[in-house]
């Protein structure tokens, strides 16, 4: 539950941050990208990765808002699930 609240303000924090207080951002992670990318991958992943490498990758809509706060949601309940069996298991 705290890890999902977490996640959600992050997520919100985000949006605000890329579409309103610095829309520049994009651009800015984009460029930032293109330099480490050759430094941390292999020279043929990294082509690939900086050859897909699209603006609306990086953009921060209020569809990506709401994808990622639900691939959250799922990962938080995966989470729980698991937790939730390993105590049941030890219960018994």
């Amino acid at each position: 539950m705290l890890l999902e609240r977490y996640l959600q303000v992050f997520h919100i924090f985000n949006y605000i941050l890329f579409n309103f207080v610095d829309p520049n951002l994009v651009e800015i992670q984009m460029e930032l990208a293109k330099e480490v990318y050759p430094r941390f991958l292999d020279e043929n992943t990294a082509k690939n990765m900086l050859r897909t490498m699209t603006k609306d990758r990086f953009e921060m809509t209020l569809s990506n808002l709401v994808f990622a706060l639900a691939k959250g949601a799922i990962g938080g309940f995966v989470l729980a699930l698991i937790i939730a069996a390993m105590a049941r298991r030890e219960a018994f």
